[in-house]
């Protein structure tokens, strides 16, 4: 055999040797070494430094490293490229000490060359394959905006921390006037993440196709609070099985009501800009993630609409960017900013948004998916040129003092007597009427003026109660006892930038006029 062998080493061939501990030099040899890089073994053991003259320059500094790091007994296992003929083949090394009293060092040559190449190909395949991923992902999981229907303009973006990531966002325009918006974020990134947001959007669409099928009123759209309920009972197992979550809000946008209707299943607080006021509001939901508990009942807030206003919903991303000193974008952030810009045009609004966080972020980026879409509330128009009923709406202001809750009561019944709402059921009333009085008691000890606004639709009530507060926490504990007397109302805890509340009491019926 000659001392060059051109032959292409095969895969798995290994040879061993021995070093000198003094000046490394090779003691002995296995002849497989001749297939392994091409250099007989008689050749290696007649000029030691033959075999470090056959590493590739930029590896044989580090080569000689590792052989110092095993004279002082380190146990060495790396990859280093040998010249064979006309290529760089790659080989693996391991050194071992045999006797730290003089022993010499033992070592094994391995070829790595095609297990690195199969890795390669893998690597650039791997790449390929989440590059497609990633635009499925922004084409399926993400609708395209913006919208406008109904009287609503709606502008979404997502900006993924990696290629792929989990959140996702849908609008559906429906035949009754109204826009629905899912807003979803999956524990988690990458592919596995995009999966389970694909899984989650789909059942979302699943459980509104079965529910205007097979539900009592077929021609009627379920409300959030159902679908909610049938989409999670669709995912609940696999999430529960991978152990995961998804936090999500879906949310409908009612042009003939001018009614908000939203669950809330763990995500950010939903921002709402009053085009009236300036006032700037955030709503929390009492529901906690998809896949945390089977029979968790969703719980569906209303809150009434005028022209002008602006909702916006995002994922923790927006929030949770930090700059180079630590520090989160937080809420209070995304409140003064929409404080100062919600009367823009609405895409503005979203990119202006997402590049302020941006600037946040800095040199840091995004280390989770930020999500965002808003929905502007137009004037609204009916189906085949019908204009919607109108609202009966009263807005007044009074002192907090010991005639406060029969103040408020007369403000309501008076507002209900003749309005739209005029033929709801006695139980209706005293239902809206007892909360009413009960969240005006329960905020009589927090603030000095209440701020009223009562709207009443013909199958809806709906009235706002305002004010400055000192204790929001207590406010919202002592709310929830509220909340357990009067099941038939919804009834949610809003908060402001400042130490400004507001409790909204609904309240749903069918109209029997």
């Amino acid at each position: 055999m000659s001392e060059y062998d051109e032959r292409i080493p095969p895969d798995g061939v290994t040879a061993f040797f021995f070093l000198d501990l003094a000046d490394f030099g090779i003691l002995r040899i296995d002849p497989a070494c001749s297939r392994l890089i091409g250099v007989s073994a008689s050749l290696l053991t007649r000029h030691p430094t033959a075999a470090v003259a056959l590493v590739h320059p930029v590896d044989r500094r580090r080569f000689v490293k590792r052989l110092q790091d095993a004279r002082d007994g380190v146990e060495v296992d790396d990859v280093f490229r040998l010249y064979r003929g006309p290529d760089w083949n790659r080989i693996a090394v391991r050194l071992t000490l045999v006797d730290r009293g003089g022993g010499p060092i033992a070592g094994v040559l391995r070829d790595a060359t095609y297990r690195y190449d199969e890795l390669s190909e893998r690597g650039l395949r791997r790449d390929r394959e989440v590059q497609v991923a990633a635009r499925i992902q922004r084409n399926l999981l993400c609708d395209t905006t913006p919208v406008c229907d109904h009287g609503f303009t709606v502008v979404g973006s997502t900006t993924p921390s990696e290629s792929v990531d989990g959140d996702f966002y849908a609008h559906f325009s429906c035949y009754d006037g109204s826009i629905d918006i899912a807003l979803g974020d999956v524990m988690g990134k990458g592919v596995e993440a995009a999966l389970l947001a694909s899984a989650t959007r789909l059942a979302i669409l699943r459980a509104t196709a079965q529910l205007l099928r097979f539900g009592p009123e077929p021609r009627r759209s379920p409300e959030p609070s159902d679908i909610m309920q049938h989409g999670h009972a669709m995912v609940f197992g696999e999430l529960y099985r991978l152990n995961c979550f998804v936090t999500l809000a879906y949310a409908r946008f009612d042009s003939r009501t001018h009614r908000l209707s939203f669950v809330d299943a763990g995500n950010p607080p939903i921002f709402l800009h009053r085009a009236a006021t300036g006032q700037v509001w955030y709503l929390k939901g009492r529901n906690v993630p998809f896949g945390f508990r089977r029979d968790e009942e969703p719980v569906q807030i209303d809150l009434a609409l005028e022209y002008g206003d602006l909702v916006l919903f995002f994922s923790d991303g927006l929030t949770e960017a930090i700059d180079d000193q630590g520090n989160q974008f937080g809420e209070a952030r995304i409140a003064e900013y929409l404080a100062s810009r919600a009367e823009d045009e609405t895409g503005s609004v979203v990119s202006e948004l997402v590049r302020t966080v941006r600037d946040h972020a800095a040199s840091r980026g995004f280390s989770d998916d930020v999500s965002t879409i808003a929905v502007r509330v137009g004037r609204p128009v009916g189906s085949a040129g019908e204009v919607p009923r109108t609202v009966k709406r009263r807005v007044t202001r009074f002192a907090s003092d010991d005639g406060a809750e029969s103040s408020a009561r007369d403000f309501v019944e008076k507002g209900v007597a003749g309005g739209p709402g005029h033929c709801a059921p006695e139980g209706v009333r005293r239902s809206f009427f007892s909360a009413a009085s009960a969240v005006v008691s329960l905020l009589r000890g927090e603030t000095l003026v209440f701020d009223l606004m009562l709207s009443v639709f013909a199958h809806w009530w709906s009235l706002e109660i305002a004010g400055e507060i000192g204790d929001y926490e207590r406010v919202g504990r002592d709310l929830s006892t509220v909340i357990e007397e009067h099941p038939g109302c919804s009834i949610a805890l809003c908060g402001s930038s400042g130490r400004r509340a507001m409790v909204v009491v609904s309240i749903r019926y069918d109209d029997p006029c």
